[in-house]
């Protein structure tokens, strides 16, 4: 058992590109924003994932998500990824 008081942020950037079957988007925790300071009273994570949709024909679509997260703070290792 744990306690964890303080809230949890994610500040990411995500980018995509399409290829010849589909499209991919990737986003990935950064350090800071201008719009975004760090906050005394929250925990800023870190995270990052990769979403993959490709045409499978008859007008299907595949989708890949895989996505690997650190909520920092005071957590079980467990929680991480």
């Amino acid at each position: 058992r744990f306690l964890y008081t303080r809230h949890s942020e994610y500040l990411v950037r995500c980018e995509g590109n399409s290829h010849k079957r589909g499209h991919q988007a990737h986003c990935a925790s950064i350090d800071g924003h201008p719009s975004a300071p760090l906050r005394s009273d929250r925990v800023r994570g870190h995270s990052e994932t990769i979403w993959r949709f490709t045409a499978d024909g008859d007008g299907q679509t595949s989708i890949h998500l895989e996505t690997l997260v650190d909520p920092r703070g005071n957590v079980p290792t467990w929680v991480v990824d």
